[in-house]
């Protein structure tokens, strides 16, 4: 697998998810190198935050490492065999005073074409969706898999309904 860096905004728990590639041309080769700043939409809903600030969702820390692997999905009994999928490494952890786990269901993630992606997840074992609860205080490292469909942009939103 490639290494390759991503960029990440967030706003108002919206992650803005862009590509860049770090030597040859890849599935998320075309994208800008550094955060140029927020749009006019994204700072009406929030603070902005970048790679490595703490994101606090349902009783979770969650960090977004900057760079991320390449993958494809492997099984042949799904129609999604061969697609190609982008990995972002996060951290998360229970600040709560019991044991939680990450929401499956509280997050969606848009491609650059601004339409939902079908979740990949659950075809990789370290991924987010997949991790299992965690005591108070507890932390884990995990994944968070994007669908790759075409260069640009992409969000995760995470929303509790």
């Amino acid at each position: 697998m490639r290494r390759i860096s991503v960029i990440t905004i967030l706003v108002a728990f919206i992650v803005f998810l862009s590509s860049c590639s770090s030597s040859s041309p890849s599935p998320a080769s075309a994208a800008q190198d550094e955060m140029t700043g927020t749009t006019e939409s994204a700072e009406s809903q929030g603070d902005a935050k970048s790679y490595g600030d703490v994101i606090e969702f349902d009783g979770l820390e969650i960090v977004f490492y900057r760079e991320f692997l390449l993958d494809k999905v492997d099984n042949r009994f799904s129609d999604k065999n061969g697609a190609e999928v982008f990995m972002v490494p996060l951290s998360i952890k229970n600040t709560q005073n019991e044991t939680n786990r990450f929401n499956r269901l509280g997050y969606t993630q848009y491609g650059p074409d601004g339409l939902e992606l079908d979740r990949v997840g659950n075809y990789f074992d370290d991924e987010i969706s997949s991790s299992g609860s965690m005591r108070a205080g507890a932390s884990q490292d995990s994944y968070m898999a994007f669908l790759y469909n075409g260069d640009g942009d992409y969000y995760v939103e995470f929303s509790m309904g």
